[in-house]
């Protein structure tokens, strides 16, 4: 038996319809209905009021459930609308299907040319034949692009090359019918070359001081050993020195085309458009120069030297400025210029053989030889002859290196005392030396530097020849010890007293003949005889320590024990001989 509330039930299954729209009627086992349970009411909803949809039955309660729509219109209307909007799917999609098949037929025509003049191409070795048309569009496609890419490369190299050639005929001087038209051609300017304005120009040359640059490719076919890595390194700051040059002709209105010429050579040639007069545009010139060596060497850390040429309005006088500019390099130890050198400041041509300089060379290293102070005199009457002479750098440079390799070649035939003076000439202090003298700003700063080491080896040099005999003194010295060593007063001053020298100098003799001080050789001699002793003798401590030269025992035990490694007593019963000490390395 189960009890139903059938009013709980209608309100459950109120709030789950809507009696507008749909019904829900429940019977039991019998037919009877459950819900609605008011049938006789005009709220009542049955099944012939709208169209059934569902019907279920419950095996355990024997109940059937009965839905559907109670507006059937309602439901017909939104059938016909899933069919229109199924129709219109269909129509869409046959429409889309057939605009492809238009689009296809319509530009196939192209792709199918395409693809004729593809395979009248010849196949390279290695390639597939089997691939689709799409694939080989796509690889015909890339090899047109990598083609056109690799001829742009080689066109800009073309260019690049083109251009320093035409640079070095207009530095040069060669092929001057041409050179118009393939600056013109070429446009190594902005402007291209071309204005309306008569051009200025004026060529300065860049020589850069302790650089390590990139190398050439004969230097590199020659197994230099450069890293890749530092290779790129200079190669960035080549083309930074480039790029920093031509954009501060640009700020003084020049406008700038730089190529390297040697690998520590910039030359730059500078055009300008609007000339102010060779006296101010000179003047800018040097400005634009100062300000360049400035930047360079506060940014970059560079030295450099910078020569200027003349101005000129033809391109076939370029190459005039060029070698002015050059010349003035020439010249920079002479003029005492370190930064800026002009072709005004550049003397006149005077050709004077070098091997005039030989006699003053020669003269000053024989009185340096002799130990004359006139070599100094004579040094400075040698430097003051190639500064009234006006040589170049190069003969300059050529002449100390002369004077160079002759002192050192009259030093090396002193056998006595070459020696002490090798490490001069030879080695790391003989090549900084030679480095300095090289590098010197000026003529006079050359001749202040080799004065100094020159003094510096002539002291040396006087000090070893004023006691080339001191082999024989030491001699001396060392049998006069040995002979005297037990004498307990013995010492540097009693030396000194013995054989007229000075206690400084006897320990140098010492020190620079057995590579020990004197009290160390003293001790060294005094040991061995107190060993000979303790292994020979009987005699007691105390009396093989007044042998040895020592007053008292205490005094000789302990040296003997810091020397030799163990007492005197000790050393006496382990039957220990001098060889086998602590200090001769046994025990």
């Amino acid at each position: 038996m189960i009890n139903i509330g059938v009013y709980p039930l209608e309100q459950v299954i109120g709030q789950m319809t809507n009696p507008a729209v749909s019904y829900l009627v429940i019977n039991d086992g019998s037919g009877h209905a459950i819900y609605p349970a008011a049938s006789g009411t005009e709220d009542a909803v049955k099944a012939e009021d709208g169209q059934q949809l569902t019907h279920l039955l419950s095996p355990r309660l024997g109940w059937s459930f009965d839905s559907g729509i109670r507006a059937g219109q309602l439901f017909e209307w939104v059938s016909v609308i899933s069919y229109v909007w199924i129709a219109i799917g269909l129509a869409v999609v046959i429409l889309a299907v057939v605009y492809i098949i238009y689009v296809t037929r319509r530009n196939y025509r192209p792709i199918q040319l395409m693809m004729q003049r593809i395979q009248q191409l010849p196949d390279r070795p290695g390639e597939e034949n089997n691939k689709d048309e799409l694939w080989m569009i796509d690889h015909a496609l890339q090899s047109l692009i990598r083609q056109t890419v690799d001829y742009e490369q080689q066109e800009h190299a073309n260019i690049l090359i083109r251009r320093r050639q035409l640079f070095l005929d207009l530095m040069e001087g060669t092929a001057t019918e041409t050179v118009e038209f393939r600056l013109n051609n070429l446009s190594p300017f902005a402007d291209g070359g071309k204005g309306e304005v008569f051009p200025v120009y004026a060529v300065m040359v860049v020589e850069l001081h302790d650089l390590d640059l990139p190398q050439t490719e004969d230097e590199e076919s020659a197994g230099s050993g450069r890293s890749e890595d530092h290779g790129d390194a200079d190669q960035r700051l080549s083309l930074s020195l480039l790029g920093v040059i031509q954009e501060l002709a640009a700020t003084y209105g020049w406008q700038g085309w730089a190529e390297w010429m040697s690998r520590e050579r910039i030359s730059i040639l500078l055009r300008k458009e609007e000339g102010d007069g060779e006296g101010l545009l000179g003047v800018k010139l040097q400005e634009m120069a100062q300000t360049g060596c400035e930047w360079l060497h506060g940014h970059l850390g560079v030295q450099l030297t910078i020569g200027i040429g003349g101005q000129t309005h033809e391109l076939e006088h370029i190459q005039d400025s060029y070698r002015a500019a050059v010349s003035a390099l020439r010249y920079r130890l002479t003029l005492g210029v370190r930064d800026i050198v002009t072709s005004d400041q550049v003397p006149q041509a005077n050709e004077i053989p070098l091997y005039s300089y030989l006699p003053l060379i020669s003269e000053t290293i024989r009185s340096f030889r002799l130990a004359n102070h006139d070599w100094r005199i004579q040094l400075e009457g040698l430097f003051g002859a190639m500064e009234t002479d006006r040589l170049k750098d190069g003969d300059i440079l050529t002449i100390v290196r002369w004077l160079q390799e002759l002192l050192e070649r009259e030093m090396r035939e002193m056998k006595d005392v070459s020696g002490a003076l090798d490490r001069y000439f030879n080695g790391s202090e003989g090549q900084r030396w030679k480095a300095e003298v090289e590098s010197a700003s000026s003529l006079a700063m050359m001749h202040t530097l080799m004065l100094e080491h020159m003094t510096t080896v002539y002291r040396t040099y006087v000090a070893a020849s004023e006691t080339k005999s001191y082999r024989a003194m030491v001699s001396e010295m060392k049998q006069y010890i040995e002979e005297h060593y037990t004498n307990p007063d013995l010492s540097l001053n009693h030396l000194s007293e013995r054989f007229d020298v000075s206690p400084k100098y006897a320990s140098h003799l010492f020190k620079t003949e057995f590579d020990m001080k004197f009290v160390d050789f003293l001790t060294r001699l005094r040991m061995n005889h107190a060993q000979q002793m303790l292994c020979n003798t009987t005699e007691t401590v105390q009396h093989i320590a007044t042998q040895v030269g020592y007053a008292n025992s205490i005094t000789f035990g302990r040296v003997f024990k810091r020397v030799v490694g163990v007492t005197p007593g000790d050393y006496r019963k382990l039957r220990l001989k001098p060889e086998d000490s602590v200090a001769g390395g046994a025990l």
